[in-house]
């Protein structure tokens, strides 16, 4: 028969890794939502050279995740893709409830003379299955259904 404290050991060594969160940063995005959209996005191309020239990231991004149940990624970096224009791309995308079923976030890209070109507002429920949520107004939409 098992204590009533090694039960409770067990229960905790079997939880801890789906509590257990981590942070990975390299940039922090807050000071940034007081700003001006333009300022906002000179201030992050501003950063975003220092960073390169540095030598220690190609991007700027924030990431947290409590396992299995909370996702929260921003990343501001160069458009790498080569059938984009050159400039920059931004994203804020999150995730919710046990395995991501709810997510919702934005992509936005940006030309090299800091105009934004394409825009899209992204949002799931239940990975698709049920229907989505309303994503507001931009230039394109992409919603799970």
């Amino acid at each position: 028969m098992m204590h009533r404290s090694s039960l409770l050991r067990l229960v905790v060594l079997m939880l801890a890794p789906w509590l257990a969160g981590c942070t990975a940063t390299n940039y922090d995005f807050q000071p940034l939502d007081a700003q001006s959209p333009s300022a906002r996005l000179a201030t992050l191309v501003r950063d975003l050279t220092t960073e390169q020239e540095l030598g220690d990231d190609d991007a700027l991004y924030r990431l947290r995740l409590l396992p299995l149940t909370h996702l929260h990624l921003k990343v501001f970096e160069e458009s790498t893709d080569r059938a984009l224009p050159v400039g920059y791309t931004e994203a804020d995308i999150a995730a919710y409830l046990p395995l991501f079923g709810l997510v919702h976030g934005r992509l936005d890209r940006y030309s090299r003379d800091r105009d934004r070109y394409e825009q899209h507002r992204f949002s799931s429920v239940l990975w698709g299955l049920v229907g989505s949520v309303p994503s507001g107004t931009a230039d394109h939409h992409r919603r799970s259904a």
